[in-house]
């Protein structure tokens, strides 16, 4: 198996360029990605595993800057920490492409439209919210997760529809995402 190159450049630099839109910046993060984790399931070689674990930290970071702004929830960091016991990559194929489209990709978006949703669109962005986290900290956690354990992210989970609820569970998805691409 030939080594893929891990030393890219980020694509930040190509948003806003012609014909390149924000989602189209948000999509190719997502391929790549993708590929990356892939290729750190692959490998066998330990340095090319942690090469590859810097450039998944490094597109993480680049998702990072094209965020909306992340509501701060106390404990949730605590209660993600504990959650997530996987890296994106040591997730033996339970990290579908789907799942990290969800968490990447709609997420951000949907939680851009909390300020001007009505009561229904507001509950139906908390539940895609909040079954793109657990399908993300199920994976994460490598089975099904105790919720009940966690009182502040089970307090998030079971909460009414609200603005804050849906930014809240954004968090939970951008904190699982940012810790599940630490390479240490």
């Amino acid at each position: 198996m030939s080594q893929m190159s891990t030393e890219a450049s980020p694509l930040k630099m190509a948003v806003g360029t012609s014909g390149f839109s924000h989602m189209d910046f948000l999509e190719a993060l997502t391929d790549l990605l993708s590929i990356m984790m892939v290729h750190n399931e692959l490998v066998k070689d330990k340095a090319e595993e942690e090469r590859g674990g810097v450039m998944i930290m490094k597109l993480v970071n680049s998702w990072i800057e094209h965020l909306p702004p992340i509501q701060y929830v106390p404990g949730l960091i605590n209660d993600i920490y504990c959650v997530v016991k996987r890296r994106l990559w040591e997730t033996e194929g339970g990290l579908s492409e789907e799942i990290l489209r969800k968490a990447l990709i709609e997420a951000p978006l949907l939680v851009e439209r909390i300020t001007i949703a009505k009561d229904d669109e507001l509950k139906s962005i908390c539940s895609s919210l909040s079954l793109t986290l657990r399908e993300l900290l199920k994976v994460l956690h490598g089975g099904e997760v105790r919720y009940f354990e966690y009182r502040v992210l089970n307090d998030v989970l079971s909460d009414e529809p609200s603005a804050f609820k849906a930014s809240a569970l954004f968090t939970a998805i951008f904190l699982s995402i940012v810790m599940a691409s630490n390479t240490s």
